[in-house]
């Protein structure tokens, strides 16, 4: 369940409010944000430049499979210049969050973040028109693809002790698996075990 402060249910419930995106990429030593709006934003410690008008994002898609579902964040509008200096940087895999704002149409406050994508970037093409502006395209892995990726641990007791030396949780973990479980008669004395349970003595 999603929850929202009463400021924004008020704003829902009258209709006045407006939604933007907030794209943040985890730069090196930076977050580097962007968001769709005419003045440059400061939230949670960072500041996001305003691109109004120059910010797209394709629609988010989802499934049952557990597929990594890709979004292309489109800078448009940028100099040439500033496209080199954004390229020259350690962009790949990058994480990346895409959030939706809701903010208060009366004043520059924002209601409610809601964050809808979160992954990591993996090509940057740039589109360039010749004596004009310079259109990068942020293409986008959902972190959905680390959910089939296997880790190093394992359920020993050699592992578990690397974390915590005292806590030995598994350290009956290695023999458990070759127990033999006896169901049903014992099978040393079979027939005195069904005299006993048919109550024949």
């Amino acid at each position: 369940m999603r929850s929202v402060s009463s400021a924004a249910a008020t704003a829902y419930a009258s209709g006045k409010f407006a939604r933007r995106t907030m794209v943040a990429f985890g730069m090196p030593g930076a977050v580097a944000g962007f968001w769709d709006d005419a003045y440059d934003l400061s939230y949670g410690g960072d500041t996001y430049v305003a691109l109004g008008g120059n910010l797209q994002v394709t629609t988010f898609a989802s499934g049952s499979d557990f597929a990594s579902r890709s979004v292309d964040v489109t800078f448009s509008g940028l100099d040439p210049a500033v496209a080199t200096q954004v390229e020259g940087a350690n962009w790949h895999q990058v994480p990346v969050t895409i959030s939706e704002v809701t903010i208060a149409i009366d004043s520059p406050q924002i209601l409610n973040v809601d964050t809808w994508f979160v992954g990591f970037l993996d090509t940057l093409p740039r589109k360039e028109t010749i004596g004009g502006s310079a259109t990068l395209i942020a293409r986008t892995e959902s972190i959905a693809r680390e959910f089939g990726r296997k880790g190093a641990r394992t359920r020993a007791d050699a592992d578990q002790r690397q974390f915590d030396t005292a806590d030995g949780f598994y350290k009956h973990a290695a023999v458990a698996g070759n127990t033999a479980i006896l169901w049903g008669v014992r099978p040393e004395q079979p027939q005195q075990s069904r005299k006993k349970l048919f109550g024949l003595f």
